[in-house]
């Protein structure tokens, strides 16, 4: 979780970027967790979309805009 907010502060602070996303696959929910603490917000799961070991998995889609971003800072 703390690499992720490092990540973000990176990005929006030196890198100058609107927007950071992810994909997550759908079993992973330690990682969808640490998006959604670190202020990421669901925009949708797209289905079958990565294919492992023979098998389909919907991945499960992530953003934090900027304006998020600094709010969640301003917040703490």
């Amino acid at each position: 979780s703390r690499a992720v907010a490092l990540v973000l502060d990176f990005a929006f602070t030196h890198l100058d970027v609107n927007r950071v996303f992810a994909g997550v696959l759908d079993h992973n929910e330690g990682s969808k967790k640490v998006l959604l603490k670190n202020g990421f917000i669901q925009e949708g799961i797209a289905r079958q979309a990565s294919y492992k070991n023979e098998i389909f998995y919907d991945e499960f889609r992530y953003a934090i805009l900027r304006q998020d971003f600094e709010q969640k800072e301003r917040s703490i």
